[in-house]
């Protein structure tokens, strides 16, 4: 859905809402972090750059979803190495 919007709308989502427009049961699940803001389509390697990620992920590990829509697990130690999305400056 994040995806979607970005291409209808050329630029990121800025929160929840923006997505709650096009999608009335959207909700982020509790314990993600997204980052709001990135628009997916022009985001250059972003199968290398983190859009969300579980809140535990940089303590623990876990789950991370990619700017081009792919999830890997990774370690906390991995997460600490891989680049996180940086919402576009207005």
């Amino acid at each position: 859905m994040y995806y979607n919007f970005c291409n209808l709308n050329n630029q990121g989502p800025a929160g929840p809402d923006d997505l709650t427009k096009m999608e009335k049961r959207f909700t982020v699940p509790a314990g993600v972090t997204v980052i709001w803001g990135v628009d997916v389509t022009q985001t250059p390697n972003s199968d290398q750059v983190v859009l969300a990620y579980e809140a535990d992920v940089p303590q623990k590990g876990g789950y991370v979803l990619f700017a081009n829509n792919r999830v890997d697990k990774v370690t906390s130690e991995e997460f600490a190495k891989l680049k996180i999305a940086k919402p576009k400056k207005k």
